[in-house]
């Protein structure tokens, strides 16, 4: 019985506590720290300590319309940079002065991550991420509020995190 209440407290405290992530992004002298919460034995919240919306975009250099939408992005970035954070998970291996390039060519002007556990950890978050492009907004609190897979029109990206600033 004493052995049960050991793991059954282990179990709560594991599917009930929040952990906070860090990662150096890729083009930004600045670390991110996520803070992940779990709920269900599943993680439920990721947000940033800053408590802003958040969009996390995932991408791949190879991906025709990743780099379609990625000035659009841009340009969100610069609209609305201050209120939202804008974030890209870049979800291959790549090297990082390929990845540099990439990142310089298409002028990225948010974080950009390619740690790989913490990759794993922002797709487990929305089911996997089995395809790309692949974009999430986060509401203040870090709670998934729109999940667009494929190409997303810039209105339509607006649209769905200006109702949360």
């Amino acid at each position: 019985m004493k052995k049960f209440l050991v793991l059954f407290t282990l179990f709560l405290l594991f599917i009930g506590c929040d952990r906070k992530e860090s990662v150096k992004s890729l083009n930004f002298d600045k670390s991110l720290s996520f803070v992940i919460s779990k709920g269900e034995g599943k993680i439920s919240n990721i947000s940033l300590e800053n408590k802003k919306p958040t969009v996390i975009n995932f991408f791949t250099t190879t991906c025709g319309g990743c780099k379609e939408e990625l000035p659009g992005l841009v340009r969100l970035q610069n609209e609305y940079g201050k209120k939202v954070n804008f974030i890209g998970v870049l979800g291959e291996k790549i090297d990082k002065k390929s990845a540099f390039e990439f990142i310089n060519h298409f002028k990225l002007n948010y974080p950009v991550i390619n740690n790989s556990r913490l990759v794993q950890v922002l797709s487990d978050a929305i089911g996997g991420v089995f395809g790309v492009p692949v974009t999430v907004v986060y509401d203040k609190k870090g709670k998934v509020v729109q999940k667009f897979l494929g190409v997303v029109p810039e209105s339509t990206l607006r649209k769905s995190f200006i109702e949360f600033l």
